[in-house]
């Protein structure tokens, strides 16, 4: 579920847990890759082109819809937004220190 204009909204993930389960950790298991570097730069759209592949495969309504949950996550570990470190969880700690500062 994801917040919409203050709604939550439902996102399709995938058709079973099962599913699931292996596109999480076949996913996981390539940001690792990424993160040890052990993909190069040269197979790094071929990588993702096959791991779309792999996932439209195994669950075709997975990827169908540009809004669902995989669609977004090989989007973002595309064009580099996928977080592959703690920055983002740095940034809101910051913010939650400043906002804590405030109320002091």
């Amino acid at each position: 579920m994801i917040e919409d204009n203050g709604k939550l909204k439902v996102r399709f993930c995938n058709t079973n847990i099962n599913q699931f389960i292996c596109f999480n950790n076949l996913f996981i298991c390539m940001v690792y890759k990424i993160i040890n570097n052990e993909i190069s730069d040269n197979f790094f759209d071929s990588f993702i082109e096959t791991l779309e592949k792999f996932f439209s495969d195994i669950d075709k309504q997975a990827l169908f819809n540009e809004e669902n949950f995989w669609s977004e996550r090989v989007y973002e570990l595309s064009d580099g937004f996928f977080p592959l470190g703690d920055e983002r969880i740095k940034f809101y700690e910051n913010l939650k220190e400043i906002e804590d500062s405030k109320e002091k």
